[in-house]
């Protein structure tokens, strides 16, 4: 049996319940604390507990700060999802030049394209000012190394000397590539096809780098590297190159982000008998296709019998129960599962 867990977590700090003018401590439930800190205030002020807000803040610290949720997932519920994408893959490789806006797609706030979309509706990317070559890894070559841990040893593939490269629209794809293309193809031209990106300047740590920088120190620490003053370092170099404008709170923000990242990591495996792969790229055919898709789990583990492919996510929600529930429909995890129980681990390798 396979489980897709989610691991998500909150970068942010509790502080201490508010001591009001008359003395008391503040009951309000705006205050992002938590029950500890609640109960060690009252005891350094001699203050009696109140029953009620202990209670609501023990059921707060439940989802606030970090919430694991499991599904199990039969490898036949994974090829029921997969069945879904032949046609994407088919028509990804028939499309040559950059497809339409897309209006239904441009509601959202996030998107980098937005303003140079709207500005050219030719999709002359090659042209823009402000845009680069995309770092993404899943642009990357790759050679089939292995078939995965299926309960017992991996084999070497032998004859299988064969080599995945994004050099055909359509051929190999990612789960994250397959989002981007049912949201807005015009998207996936610019970002897969394309293979381009916008270079933003950042003078703040948004969402999307805060995230990265918890899975950046969750890898290190769960490979081995407990060394925060290596973490910030290579945090450093990349947030600098990221155009990031240095807040005052620089220091505190990236050791915070480095004891979320440890925390998902240890919340994450606190219950399994044994870590198998670690940001290891995995790679299969999508049934009844010759299209290849390769993917990244975060973390992949053993426990007894049951496979564990496990996705880290941050959020500033404090409700991350909720959080947590809307993932349930993601695709791409069961795209996971499917590379683990039907496909190879790969390696990386020069372009060619």
């Amino acid at each position: 049996m396979y489980h897709i867990r989610y691991t998500v977590a909150r970068p942010a700090r509790p502080v201490d319940p508010t001591v009001l003018k008359n003395g008391k401590i503040s009951v309000s439930k705006a205050q992002d604390t938590t029950s500890i800190r609640y109960v060690d205030l009252c005891k350094s002020l001699e203050q009696e507990v109140n029953k009620d807000y202990l209670s609501y803040l023990r059921a707060r610290d439940a989802n606030a700060w970090s919430y694991t949720l499991d599904i199990p997932v039969e490898p036949g519920e994974a090829e029921s999802v997969a069945a879904n994408f032949p046609w994407a893959a088919k028509r990804m490789r028939n499309i040559r030049r950059a497809p339409e806006r897309n209006p239904w797609a441009c509601h959202s706030n996030y998107c980098d394209w937005l303003d140079l979309c709207h500005a050219d509706a030719s999709g002359d990317v090659d042209n823009w000012w402000g845009v680069g070559q995309s770092d993404y890894t899943g642009h990357k070559s790759y050679k089939l190394k292995a078939a995965p841990h299926r309960g017992k040893e991996g084999y070497p593939i032998g004859k299988y000397n064969k080599v995945l490269e994004k050099s055909k629209n359509g051929v190999v794809v990612t789960p994250s590539e397959m989002r981007c293309f049912f949201t807005c193809p015009r998207k996936w031209w610019f970002e897969y096809a394309k293979q381009k990106r916008v270079m933003c300047n950042y003078d703040k740590f948004s969402p999307r780098l805060r995230g990265i920088l918890c899975h950046s120190a969750a890898e290190r620490y769960g490979n081995g590297n407990e060394s925060f003053d290596e973490f910030a370092d290579e945090s450093n170099a990349y947030l600098l190159s990221q155009g990031v404008t240095q807040p005052e709170t620089w220091d505190e923000d990236l050791l915070l982000y480095w004891d979320t990242g440890r925390s998902m990591f240890l919340d994450a495996t606190i219950d399994m008998d044994e870590i198998l792969y670690i940001e290891t790229r995995f790679g299969f055919v999508l049934p009844e296709t010759k299209t290849w898709v390769t993917c990244q789990p975060d973390i992949v583990c053993r426990k007894g019998n049951d496979i564990y492919v496990i996705d880290y996510k941050t959020s500033s929600s404090k409700q991350l129960n909720n959080v947590a529930d809307r993932y349930r429909i993601n695709p791409s995890m069961y795209l996971y599962v499917l590379a683990l129980e039907r496909g190879f681990v790969l390696e990386e390798t020069a372009n060619v």
